[in-house]
């Protein structure tokens, strides 16, 4: 690819622990946000990152991550297949980033066996909804780091309740808009025969 991108492949965050064996490093936490990466920039991103970052990025620019088993410096393998793709579209999600995994799949299909046929109109709703908190990030968040930032979101995280609405909020709300540590997304319903 002739885009602008990282020189090596470097890792999203600290690895701690592990022990050098054979020519590489096992059983040690990464605390990263995702594995290690190369990554490869459009051209506009690139002059915006070289701009110092000032202003808005325009749609259509574009982040490519290649992922790796972490530590970086030990894993470089030219038959990855694992990708983070970015498309800046301001309009297009919640967060101004379209994101892709690159499989260009996007189907949800779901097949609902029925015990009992019916003459009357059936009801089928389908919800997506956000993981706002992952389980396996806490649990990589939290695995042997003992510092104070640590110490303190494992605390908020262990202590906040999800499903608390504040009593002026219960009549427009209904429930807790991160219940469980779900957020809503949308909601559809369709009457099927």
């Amino acid at each position: 690819m002739s885009w602008p991108q990282d020189k090596d492949f470097r890792d999203t965050g600290l690895y701690v622990g592990g022990i050098f064996d054979k020519g590489k490093f096992t059983g040690g936490n990464t605390y990263g946000t995702h594995k290690a990466v190369k990554v490869y920039y459009s051209p506009d991103v690139a002059e915006w990152l070289r701009g110092g970052r000032k202003g808005e990025l325009k749609d259509g620019a574009t982040i490519i991550k290649e992922m790796y088993d972490e530590p970086a410096n030990q894993n470089k393998k030219e038959d990855n297949s694992n990708l983070a793709i970015m498309i800046k579209d301001k309009n297009g999600a919640w967060d101004g980033w379209f994101w892709s995994d690159g499989s260009g799949s996007a189907t949800v299909l779901y097949e609902i066996p029925l015990k009992t046929r019916s003459t009357q109109p059936i009801s089928v709703t389908a919800t997506l909804y956000y993981q706002s908190i992952p389980p396996y990030y806490l649990k990589q968040r939290f695995t042997g780091l003992r510092e104070p930032a640590t110490l303190s979101l494992q605390y908020y995280v262990q202590n906040l309740n999800t499903n608390y609405i504040d009593p002026q909020w219960t009549n427009m709300l209904g429930v807790a808009p991160i219940r469980d540590w779900k957020l809503k997304i949308t909601s559809v319903s369709k009457n099927m025969r």
